[in-house]
C-alpha cells in the first residue's frame, strides 16, 4: 500500500537536505510541550507520547483512516 499524499507531504516538510529527519529540542512548561528547535517546531499538536529518558516521541502522520504514528527523536532537557 503506497503512503498517502498528505503523509508524503509531511515527511518532505521535516526532512533536511540529506533526506534525514533530525532531532528536535523542546521543553515542557506547566505540562505544556513547547518545541524550540528542529523539524517539529509548530507541530506540538501532533506529538502524543514522549519518553524523555530515551529521547523520542510518537508523532501523528497523515489524516483520517490512513493516519499512523511515527517514532522520532525529541530531546526534552527541561521540565518545569
Amino acid at each position: 500500500m503506497p503512503m498517502p499524499d498528505d503523509a508524503q507531504d509531511w515527511y518532505r516538510s521535516v526532512l533536511d537536505e540529506d533526506g534525514v529527519v533530525r532531532n528536535s529540542v523542546a521543553r515542557i512548561e506547566d505540562g505544556v510541550l513547547h518545541i524550540e528547535q528542529g523539524p517539529l517546531v509548530g507541530q506540538e499538536a501532533r506529538v502524543h507520547k514522549i519518553d524523555r529518558r530515551k529521547r523520542w516521541c510518537l508523532v501523528d502522520v497523515g489524516e483520517g483512516d490512513s493516519a499512523f504514528r511515527e517514532l522520532l527523536a525529541l530531546d526534552v532537557p527541561s521540565k518545569t
